[in-house]
């Protein structure tokens, strides 16, 4: 049935029964054709009024594509995906678009959710196609946070931030806290990060996901390596379709997220959730401007140490005793560094190799 205009439509409060859905699809042409009902309900919009209005996405690369590119979407309707089953993100974009083509946008959540467990249904059947999200229970919590820092001091200002931030509640329904901390080479992002994500571990039952994203180019093998570790043993090979389902098996789930050494915001955003549960930090060198105008995020700038908290680097990094006898000898040290943790520990090191220092008393 051809949808009314929407200047004379009258609506049920509930149209679920009214706008054609995806439930009872056995096969991919039977979910093909259930799309091309509803492009014809919504009031057969035109694939580039369909383009235009899916919008656009920047890839890894940096470029910008259309979601609905006419040329794809037609082959799809028409039967003619290589893939048998259309992309997940193709499917929610085109069923978003038809219902803003007809001015129905306000039902657009409720109808992209019928319709994204339609797909996962028939992926989950389908061979070669996406696993079901049943996380495998004999796989342990995910705690993949690397060992803190011994004899870490200072920071204390940037510690009760970061708890503030991660505390903000879950009753909004815009996603979780996501932080971004920034700085210089060897200034103690890292430290600072993975000290704080220790202290507030018991808050996060569901686990705690970590990557060093200094080595990877692009987000997918990070998205793999996390949903393995959440159960999946099968996980698409497209980056959009695995950050989807990334973002699914997280939903609801009390996960914290460090993302450590970000070098772009492209490498960063396929891996943020979507749930307001989840917390993200994320460490970068460079200010993440797109991160902070477009996701939100709360950034931390961090500076060189002061002096005393620089001194107590150092101090925790020698044996105390020493570092308070000879203390015009390490306040030189102090000096030296600039306030630079990594500069304080090399130069720790160097103390105790000329001088045969005691390593920590701890």
């Amino acid at each position: 049935m051809r949808a009314p205009t929407p200047g004379n439509a009258v609506y049920p409060e509930d149209p679920d029964h009214e706008i054609p859905g995806p439930e009872g699809c056995a096969a991919a042409e039977q979910l093909l054709q259930r799309l091309v009902a509803l492009r014809r309900w919504s009031g057969q919009p035109s694939l580039r009024r369909l383009r235009i209005l899916g919008g656009s996405v920047e890839l890894a690369d940096g470029t910008w594509v259309d979601v609905l590119p006419e040329t794809t979407v037609s082959a799809v309707l028409r039967g003619h995906s290589p893939r048998g089953l259309p992309r997940l993100a193709l499917v929610e974009a085109f069923v978003r678009a038809c219902l803003m083509s007809c001015g129905q946008q306000r039902y657009a959540a409720g109808q992209v959710r019928r319709w994204r467990r339609a797909w996962r249904a028939l992926a989950a059947g389908e061979e070669g196609a996406l696993a079901p999200i049943r996380p495998d229970p004999a796989l342990p919590v995910p705690r993949q946070l690397p060992r803190p820092i011994r004899g870490f001091a200072g920071r204390d200002p940037q510690l009760a931030q970061l708890e503030e931030w991660s505390r903000r509640p879950y009753d909004d329904p815009a996603a979780g806290p996501l932080i971004l901390v920034t700085g210089p080479p060897g200034i103690g992002k890292s430290a600072l990060v993975v000290q704080w994500a220790h202290r507030s571990a018991a808050r996060f039952p569901d686990g705690h996901l970590y990557a060093d994203l200094s080595g990877n180019a692009g987000a997918h093998p990070v998205i793999v390596r996390f949903l393995r570790a959440l159960g999946l043993r099968v996980v698409p090979d497209d980056e959009e379709e695995a950050s989807c389902l990334y973002r699914s098996v997280l939903a609801g789930k009390l996960m914290l997220v460090v993302l450590d050494n970000a070098r772009s915001v492209r490498q960063v955003r396929p891996l943020l959730p979507g749930s307001p549960t989840c917390t993200v930090v994320v460490s970068a060198r460079a200010y993440l401007s797109d991160l902070v105008i477009r996701e939100g995020a709360l950034p931390m700038e961090l500076s060189a140490l002061s002096d005393h908290d620089a001194f107590r680097v150092l101090s925790a990094a020698l044996n105390v005793e020493f570092a308070h006898r000879d203390r015009e000898a390490c306040r030189r040290y102090v000096v030296e560094a600039g306030g630079s943790p990594l500069a304080l520990r090399i130069l720790a090191e160097s103390l105790i190799r000329e001088r045969n220092v005691p390593r920590l008393n701890a």
